[in-house]
């Protein structure tokens, strides 16, 4: 849970408005829950040399699912911009989750440093790939991923 703040805290503080395809509507959601279709949104912020995006896949189920292909469109970016450097930092079951490595351990009361280590280091934030460079077309990036069931991925362009 903890990651997820650090997801926040890494957002700006200027909400943009974002578009989706997947998002039940509320009185749907406050009717029955999210049982059907997986909930796939985003929260994006902007600021003067960088835009954020938070994107989850949420179910009230907790079983296994295939991933969500996602795919967004990202437009407005400043028209003399010809590269942004991408961030994509997630939350999921093998990524910057110690406790789901915790339960894999078997619960342990104790652990070795070595299994100390491993969980300290999952309880940090993680980039689920290195930074990379992606060209724009007239101020657009479109970016295609996998979200599997119950993560959080944060993009940040930077330029």
């Amino acid at each position: 849970m903890l990651n997820v703040f650090r997801m926040f805290g890494l957002l700006g503080e200027n909400q943009i408005p974002v578009e989706g395809s997947r998002v039940p509507p509320l009185s749907s959601i406050l009717k029955s829950g999210i049982v059907d279709q997986p909930h796939i949104n985003a929260l994006a912020t902007a600021d003067e040399r960088r835009l954020s995006v938070l994107v989850w896949n949420y179910h009230d189920d907790i079983l296994p699912a295939p991933d969500a292909p996602v795919k967004m469109l990202i437009k407005g970016l400043p028209g003399n911009l010809t590269r942004v450097l991408v961030h994509h930092y997630r939350i999921d079951e093998h990524h910057s989750n110690a406790y789901t490595a915790w339960k894999e351990m078997g619960s342990l009361p104790q652990l070795t440093a070595e299994q100390y280590n491993r969980l300290s280091s999952l309880g940090h934030l993680q980039q689920l790939s290195p930074p990379e460079w992606k060209h724009l077309e007239q101020g657009e990036l479109e970016l295609g991923f996998q979200l599997p069931r119950h993560a959080v991925s944060l993009f940040q362009l930077v330029w």
